[in-house]
């Protein structure tokens, strides 16, 4: 509602101190109180924070990732596959290897209390 408020004044300032105006004086007005009032601005990101550690299934398929495109860049017959199927491939993967599934937790665990005691944003992990 504040946007409405601010608006709403800028017309009436507008009226007040512009009896006679012109259609396109009009427009170009309108144009300007809708940027500084409603149009939404870029967030600022502070690039030396610090970011979210991965989960283990991101762990494991940036490890897989590697490892399938080192294997898709040796193949010799010349068909490569597509990201898209090599993350199907990586989906797989995961499903099948429980083992290797608790070992990426354990990791994530040890992850998240080093990025808890460097930054206190990331408390609630």
């Amino acid at each position: 509602m504040l946007n409405n408020d601010n608006i709403i004044s800028s017309f009436n300032t507008f009226f007040e101190a512009n009896e006679t105006y012109t259609r396109k004086e009009f427009v170009e007005y309108a144009k300007k109180v809708y940027d500084d009032n409603c149009k939404k601005t870029k967030k600022v990101v502070d690039e030396n924070a610090l970011k979210k550690p991965l989960n283990a299934y991101q762990l494991f398929m940036k490890e897989q990732r590697v490892i399938l495109n080192k294997r898709e860049n040796e193949r010799t017959d010349g068909e490569k596959k597509k990201s898209t199927e090599l993350m199907k491939e990586i989906a797989e993967l995961w499903k099948i290897h429980k083992e290797e599934k608790e070992v990426k937790k354990e990791e994530v665990v040890v992850i998240k209390k080093e990025v808890k005691k460097k930054n206190s944003k990331w408390n609630n992990l």
